[in-house]
């Protein structure tokens, strides 16, 4: 069975390396909204996302999970761009 996720928003904590990056990939190339929420983005990793994915809906959100006050704007501002 295969999942339809175009246009799907799909948020992932930790994504900017290794599984988690894999993981945002995987759900690029099925055209889903990729918000990757970390503490950094390793630039090399960025960019290879924009070029790979340039028509992409990819979005990266700088957040320390371990503070609430971040966790709170975060889902604020997530909250706001997944209902478009």
């Amino acid at each position: 069975m295969k999942l339809d996720f175009a246009n799907k928003n799909v948020v992932i904590f930790g994504g900017s390396y290794g599984i988690g990056f894999s993981i945002a990939k995987g759900f690029l190339s099925e055209s889903a909204n990729v918000h990757v929420i970390s503490r950094n983005f390793q630039e090399e990793n960025l960019n290879l996302l924009k070029t790979e994915f340039a028509n992409s809906r990819f979005y990266h959100y700088s957040c320390d999970a371990t503070k609430q006050v971040e966790l709170k704007n975060i889902s604020n501002i997530l909250l706001e761009n997944c209902n478009h």
